[in-house]
């Protein structure tokens, strides 16, 4: 399913709260709905803010957890240049599937295969056999860079799971569900009335829609996720690799971010997270019309 962009669901509450105001009105006390209002927009505000803050907060961590692993699996890439070629090369391919089996899973589930596919990293620098200064050095580099990735991996867990609590968003609902009435009580139909009670609405509800795009790690994906991830993969002279998904819900820009004219796709046959069958296609990128979509075309 695609994601609807937060831009259309602004547009779409505005509407329907336009629609609201404009066919209900309600006949209360102005000053009690005055009253109410008043105290419900000063604890939303103030449980919104800590909120959204708390959530930027978590994510901002798991993005430099993210972008210092990356850091450290480029030191190995290079330090494993010390060995021979067929070394640095197996290497290589493990971090690809390290990077793989973080891409395939969401990152909620980022603890389901990434440990698997480090260990097997792991194991393999701990069993290189190495003779001189340099390799001795570069092995020891090597492990110390792992031991620190093992370190940011448990972080990444603990923080992906550590979401807002199922009181908190009622809390939330249940401050703004007031507010929402408190606002028909007021409305009494005037074009100036609708004009700024649906205003108002439609502030709140973007203020639920950042909320849920930040605590569901959505929030700018792009810039944070693949952008780093399609830089390391050129700097590792590997192709980019993008699940199929990702670009049929158009949540990537591919045209914008690759810098090279093939990536590589994965396809599942069956339903998230069953991997089986999985199917990598090599796709090259042979146009990509200005203000449109890029044609994507089988090689």
């Amino acid at each position: 399913m695609k994601r609807i962009s937060i831009y259309t669901k602004l547009i779409l509450t505005e509407l329907i709260a336009i629609v609201i105001f404009l066919f209900v009105q309600m006949n209360l006390d102005f000053n009690w709905a005055t009253e109410i209002l008043g105290v419900s927009a000063f604890l939303f505000g103030l449980l919104i803010a800590f909120t959204i803050s708390n959530s930027h907060s978590r994510l901002n961590e798991i993005r430099d957890k993210l972008r210092e692993q990356d850091a450290l699996l480029l030191s190995i890439s290079y330090l494993s240049k010390n060995f021979d070629s067929n070394i640095f090369k197996i290497i290589k391919n493990k971090i690809d599937e390290l990077l793989i089996s973080q891409i395939d899973y969401n990152l909620i589930d980022f603890d389901i295969k990434t440990p698997e596919k480090l260990r097997e990293l792991y194991d393999y620098i701990e069993k290189i056999k190495f003779k001189g200064r340099p390799q001795i050095e570069a092995h020891e580099k090597m492990l110390d860079a792992l031991n620190d990735i093992l370190k940011i991996h448990e972080a990444i867990s603990y923080r992906v799971k550590n979401k807002m609590r199922g009181y908190e968003w009622i809390s939330l609902f249940l401050l703004g569900g007031i507010i929402l009435f408190c606002f028909l009580a007021l409305n009494n139909k005037s074009p100036i009335s609708i004009i700024v009670l649906s205003i108002f609405t439609s502030a709140i509800s973007l203020l639920f829609f950042i909320l849920s795009e930040i605590e569901s790690l959505g929030w700018q994906e792009s810039n944070w996720i693949w952008e780093p991830l399609v830089n390391l993969f050129l700097e590792l002279k590997l192709l980019p690799y993008f699940p199929k998904g990702i670009i049929k819900k158009k949540r990537v820009n591919i045209g914008k971010l690759v810098k090279t004219n093939k990536i590589r796709i994965a396809e599942y046959p069956f339903p998230y997270p069953n991997m089986k069958g999985k199917i990598i296609k090599i796709i090259s990128i042979k146009d990509i019309p200005p203000k449109s979509n890029f044609i994507l075309k089988n090689i």
